[in-house]
């Protein structure tokens, strides 16, 4: 099969499937601080 309709197909499986399921953070971020707040480490790991 053409690697370019492989490519295509795989773009499209996953345009159609669902995404994962939302996890709530244990971390509580404090809304009301003036300063800038990043969280830093791996997305979507264990």
């Amino acid at each position: 099969m053409n690697k370019e309709i492989i490519i295509k197909e795989a773009i499209k499986e996953f345009q159609e499937g669902e995404l994962p399921g939302l996890i709530e953070s244990k971390v509580n971020i404090p809304l009301s601080s003036r300063k800038i707040i990043s969280f830093v480490g791996p997305r979507r790991s264990g």
